[in-house]
Parts: structure tokens; sequence; C-alpha cells
């Protein structure tokens, strides 16, 4: 979502990231990775647990996928950093709309998910509709 930051803004997106950290973790990896929009740390995973993410099953924690597009990152010079928080926590996008309707859910088939911007950028076109 960094490398189209300004296209969602473009569409009006307020882009929000949640990380498990508390509010110093959470700080030096937006810090740490350039994240162009606001960071919220929930240490206790409230947020999580009121948008329904729960923890992954082994297979979505350390699967074939997890370990082979965790590889071809370390190859390109990405390296994971320290897990912060509970490495069970599986993630998810939810567009929420002004009124606070959740439009559009994606929730991670693994760790190693990451949809791409394009999906995320029509559901807001759709959205916004």
């Amino acid at each position: 979502m960094r490398r189209d930051a300004e296209r969602f803004q473009e569409r009006g997106a307020e882009v929000v990231l949640i990380g498990q950290g508390g509010v110093e973790q959470t700080r030096a990896f937006c810090q740490d990775c350039a994240v162009p929009f606001p960071c919220l740390a929930d240490p206790e995973r409230k947020a999580y647990a009121a948008y329904g993410l729960g923890a992954g099953t082994p297979a979505q924690i350390f699967g074939w996928r997890v370990w082979w597009r965790g590889f071809h990152a370390i190859r390109r010079g990405y390296a994971a950093g320290k897990p912060i928080g509970d490495v069970r926590q599986m993630p998810g996008i939810f567009i929420v709309d002004r009124t606070g309707i959740i439009r559009f859910i994606y929730r991670y088939r693994d760790i190693a998910d990451n949809p791409p911007n394009e999906l995320l950028l029509e559901q807001l076109a759709r959205v916004k509709g």
C-alpha cells in the first residue's frame, strides 16, 4: 500500500495501520518501514478481536507458502525483524465507509499473504461508486 499511497489518497481513502505492538514499537516499525499512513498501537489486540481477526493455524503461520515467500523476500533484500506481539495473529484489511459500515474485508490466507493494491483500489471505487 505504501507504493500506492498517493493513489489511495486520490480516491479519498484514509489508510490507518494498526499494529499489535506498544506505542514505541509501533512508532519504530512505521519509521523503519517508512509507512506514509497514521500508525496506531493496539497491544491488547482489541481492534483485531472487534474485526474478527483471530489466531492463524500452524499452516497459516509456518506453511510452505510462508517459507517460500519469506525466502524470496530475503533474496530481494527484505529481512523480517523480531516478531512483535502474538506471531499467530492474522492480519486483515477493511474498507469502512464514512458512516462506519464495513464495505470490504480482506482476510489474509496466511501471514505471507498481501492483497494486490489494484484489488483494494477497485473496492474503494465501488464504495465511492
